[in-house]
Parts: C-alpha cells; structure tokens; sequence
C-alpha cells in the first residue's frame, strides 16, 4: 500500500479502529487509533486532541511528512526528535501516546522507530 498524497486527516479517517489500551499500572484508559500497514505522505501534523488517544501503528507503518512539516502535534510535555538530525517528530505528546510507528525524517530521510 503506497499512498502519494494522503493527508493526515485521511489517514486517521479511513483507516480508524479504535482500540482501548489498558496500562498495566490500573491508569486510565486510551482509545487508540489503528493506522494500517503502508506508507502515508504527511501534507500536514497529526494532532491528538488529549492524553486519552494515542496512535498506533501495524508493523510497516511509516509516516512520510513532507518538507517542514511537524508530523505529530499533541497537549503533553515531551518532544521526539530524529536520531540523526534533530529534528522535531512529535511535539507536546505524552510518549505512550505514540507507538509502533516509524517516521521518516523531511529533513535528513532518517527512518525513526517510535
């Protein structure tokens, strides 16, 4: 599955099955959003709304954002940058809020396992 000029909107769209995830600590619990295996071309950030949702990719899930697109944008307190560069991938998230996923550095096309 590979798809040039998906949004970020359309991939949570078409490709949503929402899991809830318990942590093994009694926490709250998160919905999750499914995407599905492939490469999605990020045009614009992914945006989760709150701690209660996260993201979740199937093995061989990579987000491809474009040039100086910030991939993932959240309300937490913790940034994620690419191994190589620097360069911020995730912004304001709560780590846990992001998982099995890989993003594809826009600025050096280091690939980043989250």
């Amino acid at each position: 599955m590979n798809s040039e000029n998906l949004s970020a909107e359309t991939v949570v769209e078409t490709q949503p099955q929402e899991k809830e995830l318990k942590s093994p600590a009694k926490g709250p619990v998160m919905k999750a959003v499914l995407i599905k295996r492939g490469e999605f071309a990020l045009s614009n950030s992914m945006v989760l709304p709150s701690f209660g949702v996260c993201l979740l990719g199937e093995e061989g899930t990579i987000l491809v954002p474009g040039p100086n697109v910030l991939p993932i944008l959240g309300v937490g307190n913790k940034d994620i940058k690419c191994s190589k560069c620097g360069y911020v991938l995730a912004m304001k998230i709560k780590r846990e809020q992001v998982q099995n996923l890989t993003i594809k550095c826009p600025s050096c096309s280091c690939l980043n396992n989250l």
